[in-house]
């Protein structure tokens, strides 16, 4: 025979299970709506193709992530007077060890 308070405990675990997995689905949706801008730039074709190769299934992750960093360092970099694409080479050609600037 199961024990009353324990069978309501379950169920309201239960609901609160359910309750969460709607939260989140909900919580999704609204993560996608905010995702429906898009970025159309034009691009030599076989610099894409070397980048589609390199980056792989990864690509669109990065390039958001890219986006997020510029959003981020342009204010940043405006108002120290350097051009946000020469602070990033620079940046990467330190911590690579390079001393040349990683190429244009």
């Amino acid at each position: 025979m199961t024990n009353a308070p324990e069978f309501k405990r379950q169920c309201a675990t239960a609901g609160s299970a359910e309750q969460e997995a709607l939260r989140r689905k909900r919580r999704q949706g609204s993560e996608n709506r905010n995702m429906a801008g898009r970025l159309q730039v034009r691009f030599d074709t076989t610099k894409l193709r070397e980048l589609e190769a390199a980056a792989g299934t990864k690509l669109p992750a990065l390039i958001r992530q890219c986006g997020d960093l510029l959003t981020e360092l342009v204010p940043v970099a405006e108002q120290q007077g350097i051009d946000p694409v020469e602070l990033i080479r620079r940046t990467a050609a330190s911590l690579l060890d390079r001393t040349e600037l990683l190429s244009a």
